[in-house]
Formats: structure tokens, C-alpha cells, sequence
């Protein structure tokens, strides 16, 4: 919300229920406030709570404090188990920078300052990754000194340590041991990986060990380790493209390649390496199809400039807007309807698909509406698993109409009442 000419403040209520056995053991329930700001941005807040040991469920409820019906749930199960006289770790903790502090604070534990890493991804601005854990009761065993080794491996049934990512630091014996680590991660690729801590005897014997899964998107190394079968390459149909359809075909692939590929496939669009753009799209292609690559390539390419010319607008090309990406990714619908004269809200069309095999659904549909009246729809709501999901789209289509709501309009489920064209829900649910 708007506090003064400039700042602008975000606030949301945040309610905790710890279950247990269908009973509730532990709640909180308080309002948090952002820093005071002229543009939005991200804040972090932690909260510690005491538990006896046993299986747990977290629940979670989140109101924005702006606007009432944004909200959101989560649930998660755990359990907790302590064992007197056994050595145990806490989890890793993953994080961006570590300080030292003098300050008390929710964010400082044994003396430092640490700052956690959202979602376990580390992005391609980030060099550097820190990790931290405790180590409970060794001095209750016969260790007088222990080692704390970590490395980073690949993930998936082939996992296997990297090289230049092990080290290994020794600890005095205690009731408490706090363990930071730090590793060098600006040459490390993209994709998933395990962070691994073992707790080693004085014979290098493994006492107990901890993984912690994350995910490292970093382009600049992707591109730099980009390798091709020479003579496969040689012979490849990309060695007769030009720039400009190379250029083209990179932008086509942005609509169906992975999210994890979506980085690394746009530094390529946008680095100045031709040959390196050639490489990563004869790779591309070689993976998707190793028999019939060029009859592959030559396919899409022909899909990409059908849908380009189709839903062309004046911010890229007509494969890179809603409508075109979801052509591109799923195919043609089985069945559309547009409606540009409802006068509550701006044109907007619904498109169904009876099969749905990407997500193994059955009648998933896509409502893509166009505020700016333009030709660049945009996608407001869908039920497909794997895109934007908006219980409040309703609002949001006919906000321009406000004038005509009822008292009830801004109900906490984003439904609004029906009325005089009115009838977007309608379509969406019986088509």
C-alpha cells in the first residue's frame, strides 16, 4: 500500500498451526510488515518454535493485508526424534552470505548473520553458497575430535561426487558444534545437485551424514561447457544456417524448452557467439531426435512461423505471446470460444483441450483475456497443473466494471455476482 508520496509498504497476516494427532499443539498468529520502499521487493522473515519430539504437521495461512483475497495455504507433514547419548545433526540450512554479528536477531545463531536462500536456488548472480548446521552430544561419546567433511554431487540414479567441491574441516568435541561452510560455485553448471555433510572419526569413518537438495541456474558456465561431436556437427544442417535463422530458431525453442533451460536459453539468444548459438542448437536438436534431426527441426520451425504469423504483435514475435506459447507447447485446441462485446470486460478468449497427456489430465482449459486491447492476449487463468492457476480471475477480467458490483463482489473465493453479461464463468465451466 501507498504510506506517503513515495513509499510504499506490504503487510501480510500470517497464521501457524502445528497438529498433532488432529489436535492443535502450538499456533501463532501475527501481522508482518516490509520495509518501507518505492519499488516492490523481497523480505525475509524467520520464525523459531519449540517442539517435543513426534510427527508433526505444519499448517500455514497467509493473507495479504493489501487486498484480502490473495491468499495462501500450505501444509507440510515432519517429525522430530531425539536421542539421548546418539550424536545427532540438525538440517542444513542453505544460505547466500553469512556475517559476523554482535546483534541478537532472528537471523543470527552462534555469532553470525545468516541470510537463507529461498526455494534452495542459487541464481546465476550468486558465486557463492553457504551452509549451516549443529552437531548435538558428541561429547557424551568416546570422540575427543571429529572431522566434518562435505562435497557436491549430481543428482538422478547415476549421482557421483564433483571434483574441486570436498573439503574438510576438524572440530573439537562438544555439546553443540556449529559447522559453516563455504563453496566456490561460480563455475559450477546449472541443474540439480545434493549438498553433502559427513561427520568422519579419526579413522575416517563416516559417523553420520546429511543431503541437502539444490538448484544452481548458471548460463555463463552452461555455455562455456557446451561441447558437440565434431564431426556430427560438421555435417549438420546448422552449419548452413545464417545468423538471423538461427537467432529465430533460439527464440522458437523459449516456448516448450524446460523452466530449468529457460536461462541458459536466454543468455544464448542474447550472447554474441554465433558458433556457440550453432553448437547449443545442433545439441538440441541431436537430443530430441538423434535419427531424423533435420526432418524434426524443419517441423517445429514450420509450426513456429504458422504460429508467429497467427498472433504477431508489436512486443516479439507471435510464438513468444500466451496464446502462442501454449499453441507451441500443446498444439492446437479442441475447442475455443472469443467474446469481444461483453461492455464489463475486455475481449477475451477460452480455449479446451479434451486430452491433456503433458500433465495426464483430462478437459484442461486456458482463459487468455486482453486488457490493453491489442493483439497480445494475455493468460489470466487456467487449470492446466503446470501453469497459472488464478482463483481470482474473475475479479481481475471485470474490474473495469466495479460500478456494477454488488456488496458481495470481492468474495474471499474471487468469485463475483452474476449480472448483465456476466458470463465468463459460465463459458469456462460448461465448454
Amino acid at each position: 500500500r501507498q504510506i506517503d508520496s513515495i513509499g510504499k509498504q506490504s503487510s501480510v497476516q500470517i497464521t501457524t498451526l502445528f497438529v498433532q494427532n488432529d489436535q492443535i499443539v502450538k499456533a501463532d498468529k501475527y501481522l508482518l510488515s516490509g520495509p518501507k520502499v518505492a519499488n516492490a521487493m523481497d523480505f525475509l522473515d524467520v520464525k523459531r518454535y519449540s517442539l517435543a519430539p513426534g510427527q508433526y504437521r505444519l499448517m500455514t495461512h497467509i493473507v495479504d493485508m493489501n487486498d484480502t483475497t490473495n491468499v495462501l495455504n500450505s501444509s507440510i507433514d515432519f517429525s522430530l526424534s531425539f536421542e539421548r547419548g546418539k550424536t545427532l545433526f540438525s538440517d542444513i540450512q542453505l544460505l547466500s552470505d553469512v556475517k559476523k554479528s554482535i546483534e541478537d536477531g532472528p537471523m543470527v545463531k552462534s555469532g553470525f548473520l545468516m541470510e537463507p536462500v529461498p526455494g534452495s536456488y542459487f541464481s546465476k548472480q550468486q558465486n557463492a553458497m553457504f551452509a549451516y548446521l549443529e552437531i548435538y552430544d558428541l561429547h557424551e561419546t568416546q570422540y575427543s575430535k571429529v572431522s566434518v567433511c562435505s562435497y557436491v554431487e549430481s543428482t538422478g540414479k547415476e549421482a557421483k561426487k564433483l571434483d574441486g567441491y570436498k573439503s574438510c574441516k576438524i572440530y573439537k568435541t562438544q555439546s553443540v558444534i556449529p559447522v559453516i561452510i563455504q563453496k566456490n560455485i561460480s563455475t559450477l553448471p546449472s541443474g540439480n545437485y545434493n549438498l553433502v555433510m559427513e561427520l568422519r572419526d579419526t579413522n575416517d569413518l563416516i559417523i553420520y551424514d546429511r543431503k541437502a537438495f539444490f538448484q544452481r541456474s548458471n548460463p555463463a558456465a552452461d555455455i562455456a561447457s557446451i561441447k558437440v561431436d565434431q564431426e556430427s556437427y560438421e555435417h549438420s544442417f546448422v552449419k548452413n544456417l545464417e545468423e538471423e535463422a538461427v537467432q529465430y530458431s533460439l527464440r522458437a525453442l523459449g516456448s516448450i524448452v524446460p523452466t530449468a533451460d529457460v536461462d541458459i536459453l536466454n543468455s544464448m539468444i542474447s550472447i554474441k557467439n554465433f558458433e556457440a548459438k550453432r553448437k547449443y542448437l545442433h545439441n538440441y536438436w541431436t537430443n530430441f531426435d538423434a535419427v531424423d534431426t533435420e526432418k524434426s527441426y524443419q517441423k517445429f520451425m514450420k509450426l513456429a512461423r504458422e504460429v508467429d504469423a497467427a498472433y504477431i504483435s508489436g512486443f516479439g514475435y507471435g510464438f513468444e505471446t500466451d496464446r502462442g506459447r501454449i499453441w507451441m507447447k500443446y498444439g492446437p485446441p479442441n475447442d475455443k470460444i472469443s467474446i469481444e462485446e461483453d461492455p464489463n470486460a475486455p475481449p477475451y478468449e477460452i480455449w479446451v483441450y479434451n486430452e491433456f497427456p503433458k500433465t495426464k489430465q483430462r478437459v484442461v482449459k486456458f482463459l487468455f483475456y486482453n486488457p490493453n486491447l491489442g493483439n497480445d492476449y494475455i493468460l489470466l487463468h487456467s487449470n492446466c497443473r503446470s501453469e497459472i492457476n488464478n482463483p481470482r480471475w474473475q475479479k481481475e477480467l471485470y474490474k473495469g466494471a466495479k460500478s456494477n458490483y454488488n456488496s458481495d463482489e470481492y468474495s474471499e473465493s474471487g468469485n463475483i455476482s452474476t449480472g448483465f453479461l456476466k458470463h465468463a464463468a459460465e463459458y469456462f465451466n460448461d465448454l
